[in-house]
């Protein structure tokens, strides 16, 4: 499937190839979710639910429990490009997002905070149009 271009603020189209996410924090501090590949709200927001859902599990959240739930109503469009900020134990590269609008990627980020999960499939009409 071919994703839609998305135009830069200075007029240039971006091409994603896919849409993939990035969970920003870890799992003591987990702080949102971001959806690179496009800047439809709905479109991401379904892939973030499904990766929040996806990150409990990896952490070992129990799905009854207490655990990372994304905020509805968050969404903000972005132009992310990723940075490496330095090296950790075993060599293990970490990085960062800082804004960029001529060569980043296109993306849509939420705020993820931690609460009891409500139905994480359901979609709210005013997030899905982006109000």
């Amino acid at each position: 499937m071919k994703l839609p271009a998305v135009e830069r603020p200075n007029g240039t189209l971006y091409r994603p190839r896919k849409l993939r996410s990035q969970v920003l924090g870890n799992e003591d501090e987990t702080t949102g979710i971001v959806v690179f590949g496009t800047h439809d709200v709905a479109a991401a927001l379904s892939v973030a639910r499904l990766d929040v859902r996806a990150a409990n599990r990896e952490y070992g959240y129990n799905p009854d429990d207490e655990q990372y739930v994304l905020e509805e109503g968050t969404a903000r469009r972005v132009w992310w490009s990723q940075k490496l900020s330095h090296f950790e134990e075993f060599d293990q590269a970490v990085y960062y997002y800082s804004p960029d609008e001529e060569r980043g990627w296109a993306g849509v980020e939420f705020e993820v905070t931690w609460g009891t999960p409500t139905d994480t499939c359901s979609t709210d009409s005013r997030t899905a149009r982006g109000d």
